[in-house]
């Protein structure tokens, strides 16, 4: 019983914005500052900016879309859309890499990943994503963090630009509190550009020299920064000086190439 009034209680509001669309505004009542969704980029090769980085020749990336929320929530109901894709592009979503039952690719790891329904729902062309989570008997505290993953396969530089949109009849960007009221959070869009990165090529200045060891082993040292790309040279799962002699090992053709430790031209992690 309980469960079917809570069912009836996160329909009704839904119901009642196909015709009043005002019911879906910021929280009124919010205790602080507006509930937010943005974009970051994501690993495994990633940048602080607006730069995301792909293995050269092509591979995965990831963006992570967060969110910040002050009160409980229950649900969501996030529409996206890549406004820069094509059916022809080289940035391109693939659903197996994405969806997954029962279970959905794109909530693993997320602050939601534990509610009862989760939906991730991909449109080939042009790219309109619907996200959908309920958590029938719960709600999640206030916080901030993951609620969902979008892999892209990257094959060559682009553009990802993400903002969100309204997919009739009802489908728009909504929070849902346990009592079951709805209200719009504060949205960031932003794009993402879309750059190659050579594994080895520690400090990105586009070739793999001995530069890059200097740079790997004075990291190692807390000398300088972490770079944005991955450092696990023999793909053992960590990153410490044995990375920094199997990329001289490299540097001196003695060894296989960063990543490839069985040297089969395919990149092991």
């Amino acid at each position: 019983m309980k469960k079917k009034l809570f069912l009836s209680a996160f329909i009704v509001p839904f119901v009642l914005f196909i015709f009043n669309p005002g019911l879906a505004q910021q929280d009124p009542k919010d205790p602080g500052a507006a509930d937010t969704l943005y974009f970051v980029p994501g690993a495994p090769c990633s940048s602080n900016g607006d730069t995301v980085f792909f293995p050269s020749g092509g591979g995965d990336v990831t963006i992570y879309i967060n969110f910040w929320n002050d009160e409980p929530l229950a649900a969501f109901l996030v529409p996206l859309t890549d406004t820069t894709y094509d059916p022809s592009s080289d940035a391109l979503l693939d659903p197996l890499k994405n969806n997954g039952t029962p279970n959905p690719l794109c909530f693993q790891g997320s602050r939601v990943e534990n509610f009862e329904i989760k939906l991730c729902l991909l449109d080939a062309n042009p790219p309109q994503v619907l996200y959908g989570t309920v958590n029938m008997f719960d709600s999640i505290s206030a916080g901030e963090g993951l609620f969902a993953t979008m892999v892209y396969t990257v094959k060559d530089t682009g553009r990802i630009c993400l903002d969100t949109l309204f997919i009739p009849p009802y489908n728009t960007l909504l929070f849902v509190k346990p009592d079951a009221a709805t209200f719009t959070p504060q949205f960031v869009s932003r794009c993402f550009y879309l750059a190659p990165y050579f594994y080895g090529d520690v400090d990105g200045d586009g070739s793999i020299t001995v530069q890059d060891a200097v740079y790997l082993v004075r990291y190692l040292q807390g000398n300088l920064p972490a770079p944005a790309y991955p450092l696990d040279m023999n793909c053992d799962g960590t990153v410490d000086m044995d990375d920094f002699l199997y990329l001289m090992d490299y540097l001196k053709k003695d060894g296989p190439p960063p990543r490839d430790p069985d040297n089969d031209g395919i990149p092991d992690c």
